[in-house]
Formats: structure tokens, sequence, C-alpha cells
């Protein structure tokens, strides 16, 4: 059985998007709706899909009182709970742009790349001790809310979708120059309205689908493309 861990934030976790401000508990979306669900269940059995999403997660970036939610800081112990893994999916980056972490916005991939090479420096992680796959999944994009405002605002209102749009080529081309497999969110899922960012439920299928159809590529091809 190949194991595959996706590791993201809320649009992993699978948020619902809410059309008001609160301080209550995300809503979740249900099994075989999120779309780590759709993809185990497009995958044969022979296939173990793990999701680690956490609502907030961060590449690198914190502040003290939200620390869990830095990326690099959780995903080492992540990696090596869960491990022997074949297959590490990365969805993040939209969080990186709230304005509280000031990261860098003219180089999205800074993040990214540095959670890659937290994985290609682990094989003990792998099965057989190898380093495990890596794909390498751009964000969906953002749009203006016409309900919720905080999340929107907090990456600072109309400049987020523009800087958003730049994940996909910047993610790209770090894998193609650290090995690793690349899919575009942001071509099978779009945001709900309601919040400006968060996957809509139709989405969570397309995307859980395109996903599956990679996962399905990569292993497909597993013999001809050594991991690097």
């Amino acid at each position: 059985m190949k194991t595959i861990l996706c590791y993201g934030d809320s649009n992993v976790w699978g948020s619902v998007a809410n059309d008001s401000e609160t301080t209550d508990p995300s809503l979740r979306y249900g099994e075989h709706v999120r779309w780590t669900s759709v993809l185990a269940d497009a995958l044969s059995t022979d296939y173990r899909v793990i999701e680690e999403g956490l609502c907030g997660r961060t590449t690198i970036y914190s502040v003290k009182a939200e620390a869990y939610k830095q990326g690099d800081a959780y995903l080492l112990p992540c990696l090596m709970s869960h491990r022997p893994i074949d297959l590490v999916t990365l969805m993040l980056g939209t969080n990186d742009l709230r304005l509280i972490y000031k990261a860098d916005r003219e180089h999205p991939e800074k993040g990214i790349s540095q959670l890659i090479d937290i994985i290609k420096g682990c094989p003990g992680c792998g099965a057989g001790a190898v380093v495990p796959r890596i794909l390498l999944i751009s964000p969906i994009l953002i749009t203006r809310p016409t309900g919720r405002q905080d999340y929107f605002l907090a990456r600072g209102g109309d400049e987020c979708i523009m800087y958003v749009k730049r994940f996909a080529a910047a993610y790209a081309k770090v894998a193609q120059e650290k090995g690793c497999y690349f899919l575009d969110a942001a071509l099978y899922g779009e945001p709900d309205p309601a919040d400006g960012m968060h996957l809509t439920r139709p989405s969570h299928l397309r995307l859980g689908r395109a996903v599956a159809d990679k996962v399905e590529e990569i292993f497909k091809n597993a013999e001809e493309t050594p991991v690097s």
C-alpha cells in the first residue's frame, strides 16, 4: 500500500466559507466531499491518504501567539510519525500573505522551497528509506468577498488578489528546479465568494479528481522517473 501525506492549510482541512465574521470554529466539509477524501475515493485500495490540514498554517512564517501554525516547524515530526511515505502533497502559501508576517511577496516560493528541502533531507521518512516523491500544488486564487471581510483585509485587501496569482508560476519553477511534480489548484478550484478564499464544494470534487489523476500518473511513471 502506498501512503500519501497531504500537508496544507484550511483548504486541505476542508473549511466551509462563512458569510460573516465569527470566533466560532470553522465548519468542515464532510467525508467524500473534501478534496483529500475525493482523492482517496478515486484511488484504489492500494493507496492510503493522510489528511494533514491545519487552518491558518503557513510555510515558514509565524508570530509568537500562533507558532503552532508554522509549517516548517511541524513538517519533520509529521513526516516521521506517518512513515513510510511514498508521496507528499504540499498545498500552502495563502496564509503567507497575511500582513502580520511581513513575508517577501516578490518571492512567494521562498517558504515552500524550504519545506521541499526538509522532505528531501529526510530519506528516513520514505518507503525503503528513499525520499518520498513530492507533488507541489499552488493555491487557488483569492476574490473580493461578498460576505466575510476579515480574512481578505488581513492579507492586504485587493493587493492579495494580485499577489496570489504569482504562486502558480513561482511554484512551477521551484518544482522543476527541485525535481518535484506540480499542479495548479486554480485550474480546478475556485474560492467561495462568501469569504473569497476557501474552496467551494464543487471545487473540492474537481480538485480531488485532478489530484487523483496526477497521482496515478506519478506512480505509473515511477520506474521511469527516479527521485532526485
